[in-house]
């Protein structure tokens, strides 16, 4: 009996070793994972107060690499600013789109677009869009807090008051 118990014992400390050694390695992850994340978040930050942005209201302005990259289904759907949108958890399959332009902006080589989604519940977000190899592609998306965002300039306030944040 006395053996099984060693191995047994063993098996524990093996177990243990291996779940402090994960406990470690899942810190370390979720660290650097986080410190990238802030990091570009201040990068996208200066990115979105950038003067040479032009602001848009209408999805025919989002670029068609953006629309493709925004496509749940290779079907960019999305209604304009003014017009109805399904903000709730269940869809019709031919009823409006689950997602609402709020406002967008960009220039040659960035693309920024607000929108707010449907869903189990209504979350406004951000997606930034910048051009690596000659494609443009996401290169951040967040979920903007309650409050006044139709336009860049509260998009901006609201990034200076940290009220954006990462997914």
């Amino acid at each position: 009996m006395v053996p099984n118990v060693r191995i047994l014992f063993s098996v524990i400390m093996v177990f243990a070793l291996l779940g402090g050694i994960w406990t470690f390695i899942s810190t370390q992850v979720q660290e650097a994972t986080t410190a990238n994340s802030q990091a570009s978040a201040g990068q996208m930050q200066q990115l979105v107060d950038d003067p040479e942005l032009t602001e848009f209201k209408k999805t025919s302005d989002i670029p068609d690499e953006v629309k493709r990259l925004l496509s749940q289904d290779a079907n960019f759907r999305m209604a304009e600013p003014w017009d109805l949108f399904d903000s709730s958890c269940t869809r019709q399959p031919n009823g409006p789109p689950a997602r609402r332009l709020m406002f967008g902006a960009k220039k040659p080589d960035t693309c920024i677009v607000c929108f707010e989604e449907g869903g189990g519940e209504l979350v406004r977000r951000v997606a930034i869009f910048q051009k690596a190899d000659g494609q443009l592609r996401l290169t951040w998306r967040g979920v903007i807090a309650p409050g006044n965002t139709n336009d860049l300039a509260a998009l901006r306030n609201m990034w200076r008051s940290e009220k954006v944040y990462g997914q």
